[in-house]
């Protein structure tokens, strides 16, 4: 039997501020209108968006967990500008991940590959017109997609983190989308087509040489092409 009176409970705040502005300055940054290495001040932003100084750092927090903002010494808050070995280790992640999702397509349903379909055919339609942000999200959506394969919710959140973050690195070299997008038209409907055929091997070839193309072109647009070696081999030669 309920009781009468039920202790009070305060209702589910499912987004709270902080939440909502961290959205705001992560969409900013995401669209390229906060450039990486950016600055933000805590003061000016709260005073922009009308909120206190501490929702303006909890939301700062927040990107900071993400990996989209870091705190640097006498520089205090900035926007994280990826490195060559940041983005080896994201790539190392997703072939893990990706890979593993591709053998976990026997069990996919065929809601889940038209899903993979659809963001490749959008894909296609955004490249041509240079419409980078949408070609971003639809790649995003594909190669999530192929995680979810797993069927791990917090898998799936975890590699569109990861995706995200490698946006980042994206924003220093507007020339890799041009180049790298274009080509990944013919991987994305391969990894298609093989997933959908149940061709789980070839699915899976296709995917870790799409990988390794798209990870080789935006390290040489970092300027550094063999990642964590080249930083050893800099630091013993120091």
């Amino acid at each position: 039997m309920a009781p009468a009176n039920p202790p009070a409970v305060a209702p589910i705040n499912r987004l709270t501020t902080p939440d909502r502005v961290a959205d705001a300055i992560r969409s900013a940054i995401l669209r390229g209108q906060i450039p990486p290495s950016t600055p933000l001040r805590e003061v000016a932003l709260a005073s922009r968006l009308g909120v206190s100084r501490h929702t303006a750092r909890e939301a700062f927090r927040l990107l900071a967990k993400e990996g989209i903002l870091e705190h640097l010494a006498f520089r205090g808050v900035v926007v994280r500008r990826l490195t060559a070995t940041d983005v080896a280790d994201i790539y190392r992640v997703r072939r893990m991940l990706e890979v593993q999702g591709i053998e976990a397509s026997r069990a996919a349903s065929s809601e889940a590959i038209d899903r993979l379909a659809e963001a490749a055919t959008r894909f296609d339609r955004a490249v041509p017109g240079e419409d980078w942000r949408s070609a971003f999200e639809a790649d995003l959506d594909l190669h999530v997609g192929l995680v979810d394969l797993l069927g791990s919710p917090r898998l799936t959140a975890f590699a569109t983190g990861l995706l995200r973050e490698l946006r980042l690195a994206h924003f220093l070299q507007k020339e890799v989308d041009t180049a790298g997008y274009r080509r990944s038209r013919t991987r994305h409907r391969a990894i298609v087509r093989h997933v959908s055929r149940g061709e789980r091997t070839a699915a899976q070839e296709a995917l870790l040489a799409h990988l390794a193309e798209s990870e080789a072109l935006l390290r040489r647009g970092l300027g550094e092409t063999a990642g964590p070696s080249a930083s050893l081999r800099r630091k013993r030669a120091s």
